[in-house]
């Protein structure tokens, strides 16, 4: 078993070393601006519950197909799910900010007219109160409707989120429950995991901390933007009558897109696990005896590929853990160290990097996207071995498994290339 190792949850202000960066870091975490919140239980757990009541209402599935390939019914019936929780979300969005517009529009006083500051303190507690009623409830549903849309993606694609009867979920099915119900509830992947991996080991502080308030601003910076236009290009009329309603299309705007991103992200996440599994059986297929150097590297080569994109993300546990099964209760140290992972390929034989490059391409793209970074590690690690990275056959690859399309090794080895003689 690979060693396991737990994070910090947190710091006092009395271990810091007196740096601005973590001092910045720090402050942002007390104010609730976490730039990886780590985890959600009570979330976690109604998600979790409302598959185990969705799933009682619904006859049970049978059959045992691949569920990382989808045919014409099954795809058309993911995206007729998807369209509609966009729209769901469009709408609810937009009447949440309605009502807050209303709100705003009712209390506003015309330029002429002069107030005194207990009145406009009793107006911006009415407005902010109207609003905050409104998100609450516009959060309720969003969360409602996503998770029972996510269930039925999974229905969808053959998977059991919930097992029937007396027997107990296994650890692979609770990992993709859980892992589908954050996707609906939007929650960040956190970046603790059973294999010590740190994400962030090659990513400074400060870019965190620009990434956390970019995230944080994004809907306030579309709304100033929105304003600002219309400020711009309108005449005062129209200044006056719409300036206050800006915000029904940029909340139901925001909505949809968030919704959009989200069945995206449950169906990669649904379709994740089986791909990886298969394709690394493919990889491995006709190999009497793998040595434990090589499925070693082969975890070190997924590890870099998570330092590189940041993410710890589930369907790349999940390749980490099919290839844990393999190697055993052994201990490998220092697994997300990009410098160790070359030095473990110089280690190998010709045909056991070949494997090993293999999983590093199918580490690429579980994902759903393919970026640069990952590119760049793929690229540095195939040019040391006298190989050229095929970037168009990786997006292809990428394509193909987001679309719910077989992927055989082939397309993985024509990633990666052949070694050129020397």
């Amino acid at each position: 078993m690979v060693a396991e190792t737990t994070p910090e949850d947190a710091r006092t202000a009395g271990e810091l070393d007196g740096s601005i960066v973590e001092a910045t870091v720090h402050k942002l975490e007390e104010l609730g601006l976490e730039f990886a919140v780590p985890t959600n239980p009570k979330l976690e757990k109604m998600g979790l519950e409302r598959f185990k009541r969705y799933e009682a209402k619904l006859p049970e599935l049978h059959g045992d197909e691949v569920v990382h390939l989808l045919d014409d019914q099954e795809r058309e019936a993911i995206r007729r799910l998807g369209r509609k929780m966009v729209w769901v979300a469009f709408g609810i969005g937009a009447l949440s900010g309605l009502i807050s517009s209303i709100a705003s529009f009712v209390l506003a006083v015309p330029e002429h007219i002069e107030t005194t500051f207990w009145e406009d303190i009793r107006d911006f507690l009415i407005v902010n109160g109207v609003t905050i009623v409104a998100t609450m409830i516009e959060v309720a549903i969003l969360y409602r409707f996503a998770l029972k849309t996510v269930h039925l993606i999974a229905r969808e694609a053959g998977i059991r989120l919930v097992p029937r009867g007396v027997d107990p979920p296994t650890d692979e099915q609770n990992a993709v429950a859980l892992a589908l119900a954050r996707a609906a509830l939007e929650l960040p992947n956190p970046p603790q995991n059973p294999f010590g991996i740190d994400p962030y080991r090659e990513i400074s502080k400060w870019r965190m901390v620009l990434a956390t308030v970019s995230y944080k601003l994004k809907i306030s910076l579309t709304n100033f933007i929105v304003r600002l236009l219309i400020r711009r290009v309108g005449g005062r009329a129209i200044v006056k009558a719409y300036l206050t309603f800006t915000d029904v299309l940029i909340t139901g705007a925001w909505d949809a897109w968030v919704a959009w991103r989200m069945v995206r992200q449950a169906r990669i996440r649904a379709l994740g696990p089986s791909a990886c599994e298969t394709l690394l059986i493919e990889i491995l297929r006709g190999e009497k005896a793998v040595r434990r150097e090589v499925l070693e590297a082969m975890m070190r080569a997924v590890a870099s590929t998570i330092v590189r994109s940041h993410e710890v993300h589930p369907n790349l546990l999940a390749l980490m853990r099919s290839i844990s099964r393999r190697l055993g209760r052994v201990e490998v140290k220092e697994l997300d160290d990009t410098q160790a992972f070359i030095a473990a390929l110089d280690r190998l034989t010709q045909h056991e990097r070949d494997l090993v490059l293999e999983v590093l391409a199918l580490a690429a793209f579980p994902d759903g996207k393919v970026s640069r970074a990952e590119e760049r590690l793929l690229e540095a690690i195939l040019t040391r071995d006298g190989r050229h990275l095929d970037r168009q056959a990786l997006h292809t690859v990428c394509r193909r498994f987001v679309h719910g399309d077989a992927i055989p090794r082939s397309m993985l080895q024509a990633v990666v290339g052949k070694r050129q003689a020397a």
